[in-house]
């Protein structure tokens, strides 16, 4: 994984994708996922409290919201936001046990999702991505579903394993994070999918790479993404 990593710092600046809020009150949480989203060239803001994040709702240069249900009544700040002529997509994080009855209290929004406080801060921009793309005309052969689980995987014929973690899944492949991206075509892997006790060991082709020296404005992590 070490061997993999640039020798030096790239001086190209992220790509500019637009402003983003992160509310959260808890300053290191909102840290986190506030890094994911600068990584992929946002402009990022922080809002530690609900005075703040009215503020920002005030705007209408936001690209996307990112904030915690803690923070007060948050169906009536994406209304406040949509009054005030905002277009961005909300994702809404929540403690599991708060999920479904969150869900129902913001279904009828749209460009509105709800995530749990304990998903990977990729996750993050994944659903941005999606939200943002939504009702446009789809590049995709198949959908993209999130689903993390450890992977191994190895050049087909070779020995040693690499280990890495699933990102998502579509129809007939799956992305795979890791610092380390498969060198070869053929590759092995060995996982367990969505719903299923069992491991099961699978012949891929490598289908395209992302190293981490691209990962400043990349809309994905480091990582390979695999043709089942």
């Amino acid at each position: 994984r070490l061997r993999a990593m640039p020798k030096e710092e790239s001086l190209r600046p992220p790509p500019e994708r637009g402003k983003a809020v992160v509310a959260d009150s808890d300053k290191s949480r909102g840290d986190v996922f506030g890094r994911v989203l600068s990584n992929a060239g946002y402009d990022v803001k922080y809002a530690l409290d609900a005075v703040a994040l009215k503020f920002y709702c005030q705007q209408t240069d936001l690209k996307v919201v990112l904030a915690n249900s803690d923070l007060g009544d948050v169906r009536g700040l994406i209304e406040q936001s949509r009054r005030a002529g905002s277009r961005a997509p909300w994702i809404v994080t929540a403690q599991r046990r708060e999920l479904e009855a969150l869900s129902g209290t913001l279904a009828s929004l749209e460009a509105v999702r709800v995530m749990g406080l304990g998903v990977p801060p990729e996750n993050v921009l994944f659903t941005s991505n999606e939200l943002l793309t939504a009702g446009q005309r789809p590049k995709r052969a198949s959908e993209r579903v999130l689903f993390g689980t450890a992977v191994s995987f190895r050049e087909a014929g070779s020995d040693g394993d690499e280990v890495g973690f699933c990102y998502n899944v579509s129809l007939g492949g799956l992305y795979v994070r890791t610092l380390a991206p498969a060198p070869a075509e053929s590759v092995w892997l060995e996982l367990r999918p969505p719903r299923a006790k069992q491991r099961v060991r699978l012949e891929g082709r490598v289908a395209w790479r992302r190293s981490f020296e691209d990962a400043p404005g990349a809309t994905v992590p480091p990582g390979f993404g695999v043709e089942i």
